[in-house]
C-alpha cells in the first residue's frame, strides 16, 4: 500500500497529492469527471500556474469533495469568490488567504484549523478577524509594506496562537498583542519595547536585533529564541535570556560569553557564528545539545563542557579534550581533526557517533568501552585503515561510512555486525561477524 498518489488534472497540470494508507492509483482528469472517492480523508491541492488558468476545474472539485475528508490544503493564489459551506467532517483548513476570502468560508461550529492563516495586509483585516469573531482562525501573517499600528483591546484574546510578521512598518503597542499567543515570528528590522510581547509566550524568531539589549524586553515565559543577525555590539547582559529558556540560537553572535548569562534551564545552544572560549562554568549543567560550528579554538578548559552534553557539534575544531575529561552522557562528536585525546572524552561511552573530516594515524579507541560504534569520514577520499588497535577492544556493532579496511585485525574479534558503504574484502572481516550490510554509496 503506497502513502500517496498523484492526480493530474488533464491539460492544465494541477497535481492533487493523495497522503493516504491506501494506493488511489494515477488518474487523468478532465471537465467531466472531478467527483473524488469518498474514501479519500485527506486531500492536497497545489499548482504553479496562476489560479485563472486551472479555476474551472478546480471549483468543480471543490463542489465535489469526499464525504470523508478530514484534511484539505489549497493554494495561497485561490480566492473564494462566493459562500463555500466546509464540509463537517473537515479536521484541519491548510490555507492562507486574505479577509475578503477568508470571509465567504462557512465552516462547522467548534472548529479550530491549525493550519489556516489570515494573510493581513490592512488594519481592516485585523478588525475583521475580531467583528467576526473568527474563533477557527488561530494564526495570522502581517504582510506587504502599508503602515499599521496595532493598539491595545483590538485582537481577540483568547485563541490566536501564533503571528508572523514581514512588513516593517508595523508598530505593536504596549499589551497590543493577546496573551494566548505561543509563537510571534518577527522578519522584520522593527525595534521590539518593553511590554511589546505577551507574558505567555514561547517561542520567539527575531530576524534582526539592532538594539540596547535591555533585560525585561523578553517575557521569562520564552522557552525557544533564535536571533538570526545579532547587530548590536553589545555583550548579552545578566538577566536579558528568560529563565524558562530550554532552546536558544545565536545565529551571528560572537562575543565572549560570561558566566551566568545563560539559565539554567538551556537544553539546546546553537551558535554558528562563535569564535570565542568557552570558560569553566559558563555552559549550564543541564545542557543537552552544543552546536557552534565555526568554534576553532585551540583549548578546551576543564569544566566548559558539562557532564550533561549528548550532543557536540564542533566541526571546526582540532584541538584537544584532554583538559575536559570524560563526557559520559556524549552519543554525538562532530569535530574537524580526530586526535589521540577523543579516546578520553569516550571513554566511558558505550554508543558513539563519530564525525571527522582529518584523522591523526596514532588515534586509538582500543581502551574504550564503546560496544556501538558509528563514524562518518567526510574527507575529500576514503579514510584507508591499515593497523589495528583504531577500534574499540569491546565493539560489538560497527557502521562506518567513506572508510576502507585494508587488511585483517583492524576489525576486533568481538565485532558482530558491520555496516559500510565501501566493498570489504572477506579475509579482513573475522569470524565473529555475523551479519555484513553494504550502504549504497550517496
Amino acid at each position: 500500500m503506497k502513502s500517496g498518489s498523484v492526480l493530474l488534472l488533464y491539460l492544465v497540470k494541477v497535481y492533487i497529492t493523495f497522503k493516504l494508507s491506501f494506493n488511489i492509483g494515477d488518474r487523468f482528469l478532465d471537465g467531466g469527471n472531478t467527483k473524488l472517492p469518498d474514501s479519500i480523508q485527506e486531500l492536497v491541492i497545489s499548482s504553479n500556474l496562476p489560479y485563472i488558468r486551472y479555476r474551472d476545474h478546480f471549483d468543480r472539485i471543490l463542489h465535489n469533495l469526499p464525504t470523508n475528508l478530514k484534511r484539505l490544503s489549497l493554494p495561497s493564489d485561490f480566492k473564494f469568490t462566493k459562500q463555500f459551506i466546509l464540509p463537517k467532517t473537515l479536521k484541519d483548513l491548510d490555507y492562507n488567504s486574505s479577509s475578503d476570502s477568508l470571509d465567504h468560508l462557512v465552516v462547522p461550529l467548534y472548529r479550530v484549523f491549525e493550519n489556516c492563516i489570515l494573510e493581513v495586509e490592512s488594519i481592516r483585516d485585523l478588525e475583521w478577524l475580531t467583528d467576526n469573531d473568527k474563533t477557527w482562525i488561530s494564526k495570522f501573517n502581517i504582510v506587504g509594506d502599508q503602515s499599521i499600528t496595532i493598539p491595545k483591546n483590538l485582537l481577540p484574546p483568547n485563541h490566536l496562537v501564533e503571528l508572523v510578521v514581514y512588513n516593517n512598518n508595523v508598530i505593536i503597542e504596549k499589551e497590543a498583542l493577546p496573551s494566548s499567543l505561543e509563537s510571534v515570528y518577527l522578519f522584520t528590522e522593527s525595534r521590539i519595547t518593553q511590554g511589546m510581547l505577551p507574558n505567555g509566550l514561547k517561542s520567539f524568531y527575531y530576524q534582526s536585533f539592532q538594539q540596547p539589549l535591555e533585560p525585561g524586553l523578553l517575557p521569562n515565559s520564552i522557552e525557544t529564541l533564535i536571533f538570526e543577525r545579532f547587530l548590536t555590539q553589545q555583550n548579552i547582559p545578566h538577566g536579558f535570556l528568560p529563565n524558562s529558556l530550554t532552546s536558544l540560537d545565536l545565529v551571528e553572535y560572537d562575543r565572549e560569553l560570561e558566566l551566568g548569562i545563560l539559565p539554567k534551564t538551556l537544553v539546546t545552544l546553537s551558535l554558528p557564528s562563535y569564535n570565542q572560549p568557552f570558560k569553566p562554568n559558563v555552559l549550564p549543567n543541564g545542557l543537552k545539545v552544543l552546536v557552534a560550528p565555526s568554534f576553532k579554538q585551540q583549548e578546551l578548559f576543564h569544566q566548559s563542557l558539562p557532564t550533561s552534553l549528548s550532543v557536540l557539534a564542533i566541526e571546526s575544531f582540532s584541538g584537544s579534550f584532554t583538559s575536559v575529561g570524560p563526557l559520559d552522557h556524549l552519543r554525538t562528536v562532530r569535530i574537524k581533526t580526530l586526535n589521540q585525546s577523543i579516546s578520553t572524552l569516550l571513554s566511558n561511552v558505550l554508543n558513539i557517533y563519530l564525525e571527522f573530516e582529518y584523522y591523526d594515524s596514532l588515534v586509538t579507541l582500543h581502551n574504550t568501552i564503546i560496544e556501538k560504534l558509528k563514524i562518518n569520514f567526510i574527507g575529500y577520499s576514503p579514510l584507508s585503515m591499515t593497523l589495528p588497535n583504531f577500534f574499540p577492544a569491546s565493539l560489538k556493532h560497527l557502521d562506518i561510512s567513506n572508510i576502507s579496511i585494508k587488511s585483517y585485525g583492524v576489525i576486533n574479534n568481538s565485532c558482530i555486525s558491520i555496516i559500510s558503504n565501501q566493498e570489504i574484502d572477506h579475509s579482513f572481516i573475522p569470524l565473529s561477524v555475523i551479519t555484513i550490510n553494504n550502504k549504497k554509496k550517496k
